[in-house]
């Protein structure tokens, strides 16, 4: 297996296309490309280290889409880290998928195919009630901030492991979220 940082553009090319400007182009390549990685990787490390102050700078520089300055240190250290990922996967289920469990700590997407929704569709399955509860608004910009624009969110479901867990809430409790369709699954 070849390490990314010793790649070279010009051995991957056809030699019928090798040419002196060919050559000059794809080590050009290759140096942008190496000071690009060294950067992913500076950040990484730094966001490892940084304290508050610093991580929050660091995420207007590199433009995290959804980033809070109220957030925990830890969920600020992931989304510094994982904003060149979240540009690179922006508008695909990986990204909302990696964000919601990023800021909301578990949850997963189903796509329309998979339930017989509409086309450009999705739901998300959480288990996370509290926080969704208290921030439905952050959910919904945390979302919008990595989907694609012409998808949209069916349904927000709360998945329980019990039923124990389902007795808790009263249905005037349940009824309160109508506006946003959330729906209880128990899993047994």
């Amino acid at each position: 297996m070849r390490d990314l940082k010793d790649s070279k553009l010009s051995t991957t090319l056809p030699t019928s296309i090798l040419s002196e400007s060919i050559e000059l182009a794809s080590n050009a390549s290759d140096s942008a490309f190496n000071r690009l990685l060294k950067g992913m990787l500076k950040v990484h490390i730094d966001a490892d280290t940084a304290d508050e102050n610093t991580l929050d700078h660091m995420a207007v520089e590199m433009h995290a889409d959804f980033y809070d300055r109220n957030f925990d240190i830890s969920i600020k250290r992931q989304l510094v880290k994982d904003a060149y990922l979240y540009k690179f996967y922006k508008g695909t289920p990986f990204a909302v998928e990696r964000l919601i469990k990023t800021v909301y700590g578990v949850g997963e997407i189903k796509e329309w195919f998979e339930y017989g929704g509409q086309p450009y569709h999705f739901r998300v399955y959480t288990k996370n009630r509290t926080e969704i509860e208290e921030n439905q608004e952050k959910f919904m910009q945390a979302i919008g901030s990595v989907k694609k624009l012409r998808s949209f969110l069916d349904e927000i479901i709360i998945v329980y492991n019990s039923h124990k867990e389902l007795a808790r809430f009263t249905h005037a409790e349940l009824a309160a979220y109508t506006h946003l369709q959330l729906r209880e699954e128990v899993i047994i």
